[in-house]
């Protein structure tokens, strides 16, 4: 008697509940974008002049040696490199779940180029994210434009 393998999940009901769960990451992504891009420069103007909370007036500090277009810049070069993180980190992470799903429950194996692929991207996105040729840090990330 051949024993049948028995997948917790089938394939194909793995791979539309991961496109789903991708679908909502990058829709999040987009609703974050549109509310940055809407009501992103009234924050920073409010926090610039002191009319925010005072958790968030302490995040502006120098007023007199900055212009407010320079945090205007700050806040779009700090936003828009979390939201290039987060979609890498969304796609990777997808990416490396359907792989390994695949690995450990599928009796078609993976291409060799699909493993090949995913072991050098994950070894060269963090020199690729920096133009200092260095690893992000959550410190790093902010110290950077600042």
């Amino acid at each position: 008697m051949k024993l049948k393998k028995r997948f917790p999940v089938s394939i194909e009901r793995f791979e539309q509940i991961g496109l789903l769960l991708l679908f909502l990451s990058l829709v999040v992504a987009m609703m974050a974008t549109i509310g940055y891009l809407l009501i992103g420069h009234l924050l920073i103007e409010s926090i610039y002049k002191g009319a925010s909370l005072p958790i968030l007036n302490q995040l502006i500090q120098y007023q007199e040696k900055y212009p407010l277009e320079h945090y205007w810049a700050v806040g779009h070069l700090l936003f828009f490199r979390s939201l290039f993180l987060f979609i890498i980190f969304v796609l990777i992470l997808s990416g490396l779940i359907f792989i390994l799903y695949r690995l450990i429950f599928s009796e078609k194996p993976l291409p060799f180029f699909c493993l090949l692929a995913v072991s050098i991207l994950l070894q060269r996105m963090p020199f690729l994210l920096n133009p200092l040729w260095g690893f992000y840090y959550s410190h790093g990330l902010f110290r950077a434009a600042l």
